[in-house]
C-alpha cells in the first residue's frame, strides 16, 4: 500500500501513475490502522509523487505506528 506524506501528494501520483487512478486517497488515521493491524499488508513510503510508485521505501507495521506516533513538524513559523 503505498504512502505519502498528504492528499496532495497522492493525487500527484494518481496523475502520474495510471495505476492508481481508479483509487481514491484516504487519510490513515487510528481506526484505519487498527483495521489493518490484522491484515497481511505492505506499505510503502513515497517521497517523490512524480517518480513510479516502486520506487518507494519499504515501511515495516512498527515504523509506521512510530510515525503515525510522532508530532506533526509544524508548518507555521514561530512568532519569537
Amino acid at each position: 500500500m503505498p504512502l505519502f506524506h498528504s492528499s496532495h501528494e497522492a493525487i500527484t501520483a494518481g496523475l502520474h501513475n495510471s495505476g492508481m487512478l481508479v483509487f481514491t486517497p484516504v487519510a490513515l488515521d487510528k481506526q484505519a490502522r487498527n483495521e489493518m493491524a490484522s491484515e497481511a499488508i505492505d506499505f510503502c513510503m513515497i517521497n517523490d509523487p512524480h517518480n513510479p510508485l516502486s520506487r518507494g521505501s519499504r515501511v515495516t507495521l512498527e515504523n509506521l505506528l512510530r510515525i503515525m506516533n510522532s508530532p506533526l513538524e509544524s508548518t507555521t513559523p514561530s512568532s519569537t
